[in-house]
């Protein structure tokens, strides 16, 4: 676990918590809807921003590849263009 895989326990943190902060709980609306919701549909977004910087770091840092896991079964035509391989 990388260091900046921490940021991901924000969201975690903030929907968990979310019946225990008083200013997400209050009675006024945010935008004309109750504050619980707003706050949801906020974490929801900025989860899927998170991940994708999380994601970003990772390609960077060289943990994951851009391979194509699916790619790896498809033989090469180049490398026998007569599709002979394996015949006698």
């Amino acid at each position: 676990m990388r260091p900046f895989h921490v940021v991901l326990l924000l969201p975690v943190v903030a929907l968990l918590g979310t019946p225990f902060f008083p200013f997400v709980n209050a009675a006024t609306p945010w935008f004309g809807l109750p504050s619980v919701v707003v706050w949801v549909c906020a974490w929801c977004v900025l989860t899927s921003l998170l991940l994708a910087w999380v994601l970003r770091r990772e390609e960077r840092a060289g943990l994951i590849g851009d391979d194509d896991p699916a790619e790896a079964d498809v033989p090469d035509p180049a490398a026998d263009p007569a599709g002979r391989e394996g015949r006698a």
